[in-house]
């Protein structure tokens, strides 16, 4: 509904996903391929409403991109973040 809404109103944001913290989830038995559905299933929302997407899945397993492996970013995992956040604001693609 947001994305439409955005869409709707010419709205050009940037959607950024953190990483989903994949060692935590192996252990709650949320296997990789369940994980990877999750960022095609993101990744194609995006793609509908034509906004870039940055979701860092490369970093699913990353255990310093998360504080303690949950949903706060480490200083690695903010340097991504500003950096994504630096190149929408300069008019590039950003990267995960």
């Amino acid at each position: 509904l947001l994305l439409r809404t955005l869409a709707s109103v010419h709205a050009s944001p940037l959607l950024l996903s953190m990483p989903i913290a994949g060692d935590v989830y192996d252990r709650k038995g949320i296997s990789r391929s369940s994980r990877e559905d999750y960022y095609v299933k993101l990744r194609a929302l995006a793609q509908r409403y034509h906004f870039p997407l940055v979701d860092f899945e490369g970093h699913d397993e990353d255990p310093a991109f998360l504080y303690h492996h949950q949903s706060h970013l480490t200083a690695k995992g903010w340097i991504y973040y500003n950096r994504a956040l630096d190149d929408f604001f300069q008019g590039s693609v950003p990267r995960s």
